[in-house]
């Protein structure tokens, strides 16, 4: 890890996690004139805004007794994939790491009050709309949030109903700091209105949310969002990542042939997407969950009263079912759970959002049932599981 020495602008090098310093972190919107790691060490141009921005937080963090600070714009060299891939994995791990935090809101000009007038400018800034400020967001212990002048506006803990708003992230989240109890689906939908400059990093900025580790590959468009999916599923099996509904029709103009989400945009509708724990104590009817080629194969328990219904609406969902699949004309594409709340033994349930104008499969599962394997695959020629 390389951090700025914010008393000389200096770098200093840190090798491993365990030996490095207290230190700040910055987190702010890219703009123009940002000042490159080759930039701020031979200091060209000093006319540059990203010049007086790394001075800005050099300054604010040594007033706090911080004597280093870490600033994504200069501290990484880019020229140096190696080193980019290397930094973009631990970029979420730097942040939770840090001391402290600071967003820097570059077109917030004015203090603001919440209990007077709310905060139009706060909420209108850019930086609630970037990709790789959510992680940056979510991950410090303590982030104070700036004006463009380097006044504070606000911690994340003080303003966490003014972002909870913005953002419609549950409170819990800010407050906390933790989502693990929240499904993939929910975390997706937070990054559904977010946007990125390179369509590689809607996958690569999400990564460190969900605790996963992939090469960068730059140019592999938005196979990076698939990848990204695929890794979710393996390191976690929660199938509610399958909730997406298409943001907009894909170029074949059927959405869906596909299992997978194009982008975190197919996320919008999955904020109430909850995940419950399993509470029976029985283990052998916990699901198997597997990823075989281009199809994802899992079973679930059930017993033999099973009927199908068309589902225009979701509140038509019947309360004593414990619903395991969706499916539609030609293949299974979706799983659904909800548990029967009038059974006395109780499996493991989730309830999951799914794509409107589907058949789902309800089947009331009781401890001592059988299990059903549920084979979800893509009917298309290609074999891609996320279609053309």
């Amino acid at each position: 890890m390389r951090l700025l020495i914010t008393a000389t602008l200096d770098f200093e090098q840190f090798t491993e996690d365990r030996d490095q310093p207290p230190y700040a972190i910055l987190s702010h919107t890219w703009d123009p004139d940002e000042v490159s790691f080759a930039g701020h060490v031979g200091r060209q141009d000093l006319s540059k805004a990203g010049h007086a921005k790394i001075n800005g937080s050099c300054k604010i963090a040594a007033s706090e007794g911080f004597k280093y600070i870490w600033i994504d714009t200069c501290c990484i060299d880019k020229s140096s994939s190696a080193e980019l891939s290397k930094v973009i994995n631990s970029m979420f791990r730097w942040y939770r790491g840090a001391a402290i935090c600071y967003a820097y809101l570059s077109d917030v000009h004015v203090l603001e009050d919440p209990e007077e007038g709310g905060m139009p400018s706060f909420s209108a800034s850019r930086w609630f709309t970037r990709g790789w400020t959510l992680h940056e967001l979510l991950a410090p212990t303590e982030l104070v949030f700036l004006t463009s002048d380097w006044a504070e506006i606000g911690t994340k803990g003080t303003l966490s109903a003014v972002v909870s708003g913005i953002t419609h992230m549950d409170d819990e989240v800010l407050t906390t700091g933790n989502w693990d109890d929240f499904s993939a689906a929910q975390k997706m939908s937070w990054a559904a209105g977010r946007q990125t400059t390179r369509v590689e990093d809607e996958a690569y900025c999400l990564m460190g949310l969900f605790d996963v580790n992939m090469p960068l590959l730059y140019g592999e468009g938005n196979k990076a969002f698939l990848r990204l999916q695929m890794e979710i599923l393996r390191v976690s099996e929660d199938q509610s990542i399958f909730a997406w509904t298409p943001a907009k029709r894909r170029r074949t103009g059927d959405s869906s042939r596909v299992l997978m989400a194009g982008s975190p945009r197919d996320f919008q509708q999955t904020s109430r997407i909850s995940r419950l724990r399993m509470l029976t104590k029985n283990s052998s009817y916990e699901s198997t969950f597997e990823i075989v080629s281009h199809r994802v194969k899992m079973s679930q328990p059930a017993t033999e009263e099973v009927h199908a219904l068309e589902l225009k609406k979701l509140s038509t969902i019947p309360e004593t079912h414990h619903i395991c699949a969706v499916k539609s004309a030609r293949n299974i594409n979706s799983l659904i759970y909800k548990a029967d709340r009038k059974s006395q033994q109780k499996i493991a349930w989730e309830w999951y959002y799914f794509r409107p104008a589907a058949t789902i499969v309800p089947l009331r599962c009781l401890v001592g049932g059988r299990k059903v394997t549920i084979l979800l695959f893509n009917p298309s020629d290609s074999g891609d599981i996320t279609g053309p």
